[in-house]
């Protein structure tokens, strides 16, 4: 008789969302020095951004284990990947929703290492330019251990603009 297939069992709190200066959001973050594992993924569509899914250290860690993965491996990176798309595109579509506009991630790209370097090419790679974030702190609770996602939504000035005057009409 085969093992039965673990479940992996994940709740979401709702989320405290805050619109603020992109460097006092970055600063809101952690320290530079932090060791962090980071998922970038573009946004596309009426809007241009970037989101930016920071994990915890023990959540990330409480993630692997319930899979049975080996942290750091290119089967633990994946997994982070698909797990950091699936939330990413539920906060991305729940935005765009909001605002009754049209726009979506693209596949993430997860990286590890201290949380300014990581910042620096995130946004050194990004086409947005703004002075403006959205911090979401979401508190998963996986497999009864609480994991920390927190969430920076970066959208470009003008994607600032066309979000304040959509936010809350009807899609």
């Amino acid at each position: 008789i085969p093992a039965a297939p673990q479940v992996f069992v994940a709740w979401a709190k709702v989320p405290d969302l805050e619109v603020l200066p992109l460097s006092e959001a970055v600063d809101r973050l952690g320290s530079p020095g932090e060791q962090v594992t980071a998922a970038w993924l573009p946004v596309v569509g009426q809007i241009e951004a970037s989101v930016l899914l920071l994990f915890d250290p023990a959540g990330e860690k409480q993630i692997y284990d319930v899979l049975g993965l080996e942290p750091y491996t290119e089967m633990a990176r994946s997994a982070l990947q698909e797990m950091a798309n699936i939330i990413g595109t539920q906060y991305v579509f729940g935005i765009a929703e909001s605002c009754g506009l049209t726009f979506e991630p693209e596949p993430p790209e997860v990286s590890e290492g201290m949380l300014g370097a990581v910042l620096s090419t995130v946004l050194a790679m990004s086409t947005v330019v703004t002075n403006y974030a959205v911090l979401v702190d979401t508190q998963l609770t996986v497999e009864k251990t609480d994991c920390i996602v927190r969430f920076l939504f970066i959208p470009s000035d003008t994607s600032v603009e066309a979000l304040i005057e959509n936010i809350g009409k009807d899609a």
